[in-house]
């Protein structure tokens, strides 16, 4: 379960191909006399049967899940709720009502601060990303391989254990000119964000990294989802007798 949970999240070609190398003798390991055929069998031929793009984060068509894998948002409002289905419906509407009130208030206060600062662009968890991927594409060596197109071959640092060789990655890195980009790596486009390899090549070419990264991580957007009002109750009410009297008083008169 393990080895397949890492097949699933690879987003190079190379680590999944070996990785279900792997998963394949190890099914065929567990799969034979001495093993028992019905607690192997199925799964292996489960994951033989369902297409990449539903079980493979590599295979996901153009990064549509932007390298959701899970449904945590689902669970998290179902711990939320946990708590209070003891309670009456009333209860439990209010619970909701007010829960999502703070909720976007205490979410719109977080990035509220940052934009009015230009120097700022992305959320802060973004932000915190991309200094840590410029920190690492400083370590890599870039080299420029295109003539008509920005096209860059990328060397990572090798890393190694306890003074084991260990080859050097090497990835293909091209900026295009209708803004878009790729690398080998296939990160851009899955998660719709640049890596370490597009940051140490946009620096090679003089450009800003910060353009190839999707507007939903900008701080505006963000702010637009999280700047919408929660009525209450009462002003709800009042907004729909206001609007109420307006449709039928016209009548009334005529």
């Amino acid at each position: 379960m393990d080895l397949f949970k890492r097949l699933a999240s690879q987003n190079q070609e190379r680590k999944f191909k070996t990785l279900r190398r792997m998963l394949d003798r190890l099914f065929a390991k567990h799969a034979g006399d001495n093993a028992d055929p019905p607690a192997t069998r199925p799964f292996s031929d489960w994951i033989r049967c369902v297409p990449k793009q539903k079980l493979a984060l590599l295979y996901d068509t153009e990064g549509r899940r932007y390298g959701i894998q899970t449904t945590n948002n689902a669970e998290s409002y179902n711990m939320i709720m946990r708590g209070v289905r003891s309670l009456p419906l009333v209860g439990i509407v209010e619970f909701i009502l007010y829960g999502c009130a703070q909720y976007f208030r205490d979410h719109y206060m977080a990035v509220s601060p940052s934009l009015g600062n230009p120097a700022v662009l992305f959320g802060y968890k973004m932000t915190e990303y991309m200094v840590s991927k410029i920190t690492k594409s400083r370590l890599h060596d870039v080299r420029v391989m295109g003539t008509m197109e920005r096209r860059f071959e990328v060397t990572c640092k090798g890393r190694s254990n306890r003074g084991m060789h260990r080859n050097r990655m090497v990835h293909e890195c091209v900026l295009a000119q209708d803004g878009t980009i790729h690398c080998s790596c296939y990160k851009p486009t899955l998660l719709h964000k640049s890596c370490s390899h597009v940051i140490a090549a946009c620096r090679e070419a003089g450009v800003q990294p910060g353009s190839f990264i999707s507007a939903y991580y900008r701080k505006d957007t963000i702010a637009a989802l999280w700047n919408q009002e929660v009525f209450a109750f009462a002003m709800v009410d009042t907004y729909v007798q206001e609007n109420a009297l307006k449709i039928y008083i016209p009548d009334l008169q005529q």
